[in-house]
């Protein structure tokens, strides 16, 4: 089964609900007050070439001069064949690599319509492919030239950076990658600058996980130790909250860590949650969000079903 995406009816697109194949108690339609607006991926024939088993990364962008925007939504493709490969001893995730797409909801062209912006299949010739998710989605005001872009990081063997300042096909450009395979798990902009956090969770031997900073123009290693955790896996989130940036780890042995960098008065580490909160068993954080004047953190069980919340 492939996602479904839905919106509350009377709110536009003020809130989304995404479910996928893998999520146990996900209904197979959306409650009465949602309306559907994507139903087993984005369409039957793209579906079958290259299996879109999850929407990784979601933004809303307005380009400058644009009275209003869209939502765009990149795929994870072929997902689920390569965590299972990913997991077996042995096993070699390479060959289920599917290129990833990035489209927008048109609800001026159908309720349903789902324009295609951007198709790996025009970077890179295959089979075999490198690539196979848009992992993470920010737009972000660039400070060198003041343009507003789109930005999206991918999850490969080749883990880049893309943007575009209109979101329209044809007009995306690579301005930065990383040479071992990983993922560009999270984006955020603060302090005037676009935060890149990438992990390299899924090569052996795995490599610490690093951030990345940009103004538009030049990207900077800000930190290339995995924040220092003996067991950290990779920043799997990031949040500029209270004139700090914040990330957090992913850390199967020993629970995941919160950090704050980047800070008012410095680039000082601190450490704010360690091992996990209250159980070294939250062994990842997801996501970070900003919601009235408070950080909601996120975390899971690698490999489990269990989700629990920490609130800062």
């Amino acid at each position: 089964m492939r996602f479904h995406l839905a919106i509350p009816r009377a709110m536009g697109l003020g809130l989304v609900t995404l479910c996928t194949g893998l999520i146990v108690g996900c209904p197979t339609r959306a409650p009465e007050n949602f309306e559907s607006i994507s139903e087993h991926g984005f369409d039957a024939a793209d579906n079958a070439r290259d299996k879109n088993d999850y929407p990784w990364s979601m933004a809303q962008f307005v380009p400058d001069g644009g009275d209003s925007g869209w939502l765009y939504v990149g795929t994870g493709n072929n997902m689920i064949k390569h965590a299972v490969a990913s997991a077996t001893p042995g096993g070699d995730p390479q060959p289920f690599y599917r290129p990833p797409e990035i489209r927008r909801y048109r609800p001026d062209l159908g309720a349903k319509t789902w324009e295609r912006v951007f198709d790996y299949r025009d970077v890179e010739d295959g089979p075999p492919w490198e690539t196979s998710g848009f992992r993470s989605m920010a737009a972000y005001r660039a400070r060198t030239d003041d343009i507003n872009y789109l930005y999206a990081g991918t999850f490969g063997a080749e883990p880049a950076l893309w943007r575009s300042a209109t979101g329209e096909s044809g007009t995306w450009e690579r301005v930065w990658s990383s040479p071992e395979e990983g993922s560009i798990r999270a984006l955020a902009e603060h302090g005037g600058l676009l935060y890149v956090a990438v992990s390299h969770d899924q090569r052996q031997p795995v490599l610490p996980a690093e951030i990345w900073a940009t103004d538009g123009d030049t990207v900077w290693s800000v930190v290339e130790d995995g924040l220092g955790g003996s067991g950290d896996s990779g920043i799997y989130s990031l949040a500029s909250f209270n004139g700090w940036l914040w990330a957090g780890t992913s850390n199967r042995e020993e629970g995941f860590d919160v950090w704050k960098l980047a800070g008012p008065d410095g680039d000082e580490r601190i450490r704010v949650v360690a091992d996990g909160g209250p159980s070294p068993s939250n062994q990842s954080t997801t996501q970070m969000v900003v919601f009235q004047d408070r950080l909601y953190i996120a975390s899971l069980m690698l490999g489990g079903l269990n989700v629990h919340g920490f609130l800062l």
